[in-house]
């Protein structure tokens, strides 16, 4: 990928301030919203993800591919979809959160997002317009198929009193070694008022003798796709 590739490719955030119901992209242009897209062949692979918290808003992120590809695959070009994005403040969805099942209570945002395939199918998109210190539902929508349900926390009012906040943190994560833990124990915590990456850097080493044995019981062992791998 060349430098041209990488600021494209890094440079896509689509908008909606609820007030005017606005959805713009790139930069701030105005844009047709492809196809939406439409059936039961779709999946989100990848899940959704929040971040970026703002007293009024977050950005949302999730990709959807179809379900023919598989969960890797490069989107083929020219595959351009429109998804729907519906974000709810009711706490009936508090144990609903990781499961596919319909969002409920009232619906406090209902938004069209574009997932371009030379963004591989990826959406993120920014939402303004929301209440300060205040939980909020999630769950994007690609025809018949719902994603998982994901919840985030907006930040408080800029001027506001915050005695106390509750924050953890995630540190380097071995793919290889499958510590994965910590995600699980954090997605239990619903108090948190935010979590940070401190350098999320992601370690691929498949085979090595400082490896043995450290599999956690309840992961499958990774293995390389064609079997082999190069020692050191």
């Amino acid at each position: 990928m060349d430098r041209r590739q990488f600021l494209k490719f890094g440079s896509l955030f689509t908008t909606t301030a609820l007030a005017s119901g606005l959805t713009t992209t790139l930069s701030g242009c105005v844009v047709d919203l492809p196809p939406f897209a439409t059936g039961k062949n779709w999946k989100f692979p990848q899940s959704v993800a929040s971040a970026d918290p703002r007293p009024d808003g977050v950005v949302l992120w999730t990709r959807v591919v179809n379900s023919a590809l598989s969960d890797v695959a490069t989107v083929p070009a020219g595959t351009d979809v429109t998804i729907g994005l519906y974000i709810s403040s009711s706490d009936k969805n508090k144990a609903l959160v990781g499961t596919q099942t319909d969002l409920k209570g009232r619906i406090v945002a209902k938004q069209p997002v574009p997932a371009f395939s030379d963004f591989d199918g990826t959406a993120r998109h920014k939402v303004t317009g929301l209440e300060p210190s205040t939980v909020y539902y999630y769950q994007f929508i690609a025809g018949d198929v719902r994603s998982k349900i994901g919840r985030f926390k907006t930040a408080p009012a800029k001027r506001a009193d915050v005695s106390q906040m509750k924050f953890a943190f995630i540190s380097c994560q071995d793919w290889s070694i499958n510590h994965w833990a910590g995600y699980s124990e954090l997605a239990k915590q619903d108090d948190l008022d935010f979590f940070i990456h401190l350098g999320d850097y992601i370690y691929e080493t498949v085979g090595e003798a400082f490896q043995t044995g450290l599999v956690e019981s309840r992961h499958t062992a990774l293995s390389l796709p064609h079997g082999a791998y190069k020692n050191g």
